[in-house]
Protein backbone atom coordinates (compact mmCIF):
# COMPACT_ATOMS: atom_id res chain seq x y z
CA UNK A 1 0.00 0.00 0.00
CA UNK A 2 1.43 3.38 -1.18
CA UNK A 3 1.96 6.27 1.76
CA UNK A 4 -0.78 8.18 0.25
CA UNK A 5 -3.43 5.44 0.58
CA UNK A 6 -2.58 4.63 4.05
CA UNK A 7 -2.99 8.60 4.82
CA UNK A 8 -6.72 8.58 3.22
CA UNK A 9 -7.42 5.35 4.91
CA UNK A 10 -6.71 6.79 7.98
CA UNK A 11 -8.23 10.37 7.42
CA UNK A 12 -11.58 8.62 6.92
CA UNK A 13 -11.38 6.34 10.05
CA UNK A 14 -10.33 9.49 11.71
CA UNK A 15 -12.86 11.96 10.14
CA UNK A 16 -15.13 13.62 12.52
CA UNK A 17 -12.94 12.93 15.80
CA UNK A 18 -10.99 15.07 17.62
CA UNK A 19 -8.56 13.45 19.74
CA UNK A 20 -7.89 16.02 22.21
CA UNK A 21 -11.96 15.16 22.98
CA UNK A 22 -11.20 11.37 23.18
CA UNK A 23 -8.46 12.19 25.65
CA UNK A 24 -10.69 13.99 28.39
CA UNK A 25 -13.29 11.88 28.21
CA UNK A 26 -10.68 9.47 28.84
CA UNK A 27 -9.34 11.20 31.78
CA UNK A 28 -12.93 12.01 32.77
CA UNK A 29 -13.61 8.03 33.14
CA UNK A 30 -10.47 7.40 35.27
CA UNK A 31 -11.37 10.48 37.70
CA UNK A 32 -15.12 9.17 38.00
CA UNK A 33 -13.60 5.25 38.74
CA UNK A 34 -11.81 6.84 41.70
CA UNK A 35 -14.57 9.14 42.61
CA UNK A 36 -16.88 5.78 43.27
CA UNK A 37 -13.64 4.46 44.99
CA UNK A 38 -13.78 7.12 47.43
CA UNK A 39 -17.19 7.10 47.79
CA UNK A 40 -17.71 3.13 48.26
CA UNK A 41 -15.01 3.21 50.76
CA UNK A 42 -16.47 6.35 52.74
CA UNK A 43 -20.21 4.65 52.77
CA UNK A 44 -18.52 1.51 53.38
CA UNK A 45 -16.71 2.83 56.53
CA UNK A 46 -20.05 4.31 57.80
CA UNK A 47 -22.11 1.69 57.28
CA UNK A 48 -19.31 -0.56 59.33
CA UNK A 49 -19.15 1.74 62.32
CA UNK A 50 -23.40 2.81 62.60
CA UNK A 51 -24.47 -1.02 62.01
CA UNK A 52 -20.88 -2.76 63.09
CA UNK A 53 -21.51 -4.98 59.76
CA UNK A 54 -19.86 -5.20 56.23
CA UNK A 55 -22.07 -4.35 53.45
CA UNK A 56 -20.74 -5.37 50.12
CA UNK A 57 -22.85 -4.24 46.91
CA UNK A 58 -21.34 -1.16 46.57
CA UNK A 59 -17.55 -3.13 46.53
CA UNK A 60 -19.27 -5.53 43.86
CA UNK A 61 -21.29 -2.45 41.90
CA UNK A 62 -17.24 -0.15 42.30
CA UNK A 63 -15.68 -3.42 41.22
CA UNK A 64 -18.41 -4.29 38.05
CA UNK A 65 -17.40 -0.71 36.95
CA UNK A 66 -13.55 -1.39 37.15
CA UNK A 67 -13.58 -4.64 35.41
CA UNK A 68 -15.76 -3.38 32.38
CA UNK A 69 -13.58 -0.46 31.83
CA UNK A 70 -9.96 -2.36 32.04
CA UNK A 71 -12.31 -5.35 29.54
CA UNK A 72 -13.21 -2.57 27.01
CA UNK A 73 -9.00 -1.57 27.41
CA UNK A 74 -7.94 -5.50 26.70
CA UNK A 75 -10.71 -5.99 23.76
CA UNK A 76 -9.71 -2.67 22.13
CA UNK A 77 -5.90 -3.27 22.60
CA UNK A 78 -4.14 -5.13 19.52
CA UNK A 79 -1.28 -6.46 21.66
CA UNK A 80 -2.99 -8.80 24.59
CA UNK A 81 -0.40 -7.80 27.59
CA UNK A 82 -0.55 -8.62 30.86
CA UNK A 83 -0.89 -4.95 32.15
CA UNK A 84 -4.53 -5.54 30.78
CA UNK A 85 -4.96 -8.81 31.22
CA UNK A 86 -4.53 -9.11 34.75
CA UNK A 87 -6.50 -6.07 36.04
CA UNK A 88 -9.12 -7.10 34.00
CA UNK A 89 -9.08 -11.04 35.42
CA UNK A 90 -8.74 -9.32 39.03
CA UNK A 91 -11.83 -7.27 38.46
CA UNK A 92 -13.27 -10.38 37.26
CA UNK A 93 -12.69 -12.16 39.95
CA UNK A 94 -13.46 -9.41 43.24
CA UNK A 95 -16.99 -8.82 41.55
CA UNK A 96 -17.87 -12.59 41.93
CA UNK A 97 -15.85 -12.71 45.02
CA UNK A 98 -18.21 -9.28 46.60
CA UNK A 99 -20.91 -10.63 45.01
CA UNK A 100 -20.92 -13.81 47.06
CA UNK A 101 -20.02 -11.83 50.06
CA UNK A 102 -22.99 -10.31 48.99
CA UNK A 103 -25.42 -13.09 48.65
CA UNK A 104 -24.34 -14.68 51.97
CA UNK A 105 -24.81 -11.97 54.26
CA UNK A 106 -28.40 -11.56 52.53
CA UNK A 107 -29.43 -15.04 52.98
CA UNK A 108 -27.75 -14.70 56.48
CA UNK A 109 -30.09 -12.08 57.09
CA UNK A 110 -33.44 -13.54 55.51
CA UNK A 111 -32.39 -16.51 57.87
CA UNK A 112 -32.58 -14.14 61.26
CA UNK A 113 -35.85 -13.29 59.87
Amino acid sequence: MKREEILEKSRKENAGQDLYEKEIVREGGEVGIYVVLIMALVLFLIEMYVNDRARYELWAMFYSLMAAGYTVRLKASRKKRWQEILPAAAGLGAVLLEAAMYFRNLLGAAAML
